[in-house]
């Protein structure tokens, strides 16, 4: 009886060896393909980023030299909020992408720091309250734009000024989630 428990533990140990070393090699491959996957999709977080702070940014920079075209025929009138959009570079519309970040929390959600999908979460509700005010200003100028009262481009330059800020905002979020990937 002993012999046979003998034989029994020593043809155990290999089999549960082996078994503990298959175990050992997954799970060291799962993480390198974790570690690769991270690195893949904030690679192109970063890239969706960059390019949307860009759209973003050139998009601002029409809005200011509106605002500042706006603000010469505020006071006197004169030329009609569609006359001011024809001579100036118009209203501009940045198309902000979040595709990278939602299917990245979406497949690998244990992999993702808290800070992280918080601050992509953040970016992600800015920019649908950017979408909400550029809304908004589109349907003041759809209702007023052959207006050219002083009143009518204020209240037109308040709706671009919120607009703006959101932009603004936006950017800047963009500015700190990227200088957090620095660190």
């Amino acid at each position: 009886m002993l012999k046979k428990l003998k034989k029994l533990l020593t043809e155990m140990v290999p089999v549960i060896l082996g078994i503990l070393i298959a175990l050992f090699i997954n799970n060291w491959k799962e993480s390198t393909e974790d570690e690769q996957f991270l690195d893949r999709a904030f690679a192109a977080i970063d890239q969706e980023i960059e390019e949307n702070r860009t759209s973003i940014q050139n998009a601002l920079t029409t809005h200011e030299n509106l605002m500042d075209t706006i603000g010469v025929y505020q006071n006197s009138g004169g030329k009609s909020l569609e006359a001011i959009l024809i001579d100036t570079d118009g209203l501009k519309y940045s198309t902000v992408r979040n595709t990278v970040w939602k299917f990245f929390v979406g497949s690998k959600t244990e992999l993702i720091d808290y800070q992280v999908i918080s601050q992509l979460s953040s970016i992600e509700e800015s920019k649908l309250l950017m979408d909400a005010k550029f809304n908004k200003l589109m349907d003041f100028l759809y209702l007023h734009m052959d207006r050219n009262d002083p009143q009518s481009l204020r209240l037109f330059a308040i709706h671009l000024s919120n607009v703006m800020n959101s932009e603004q905002r936006l950017i800047e979020m963009y500015d700190e989630y990227l200088a957090g990937k620095e660190d």
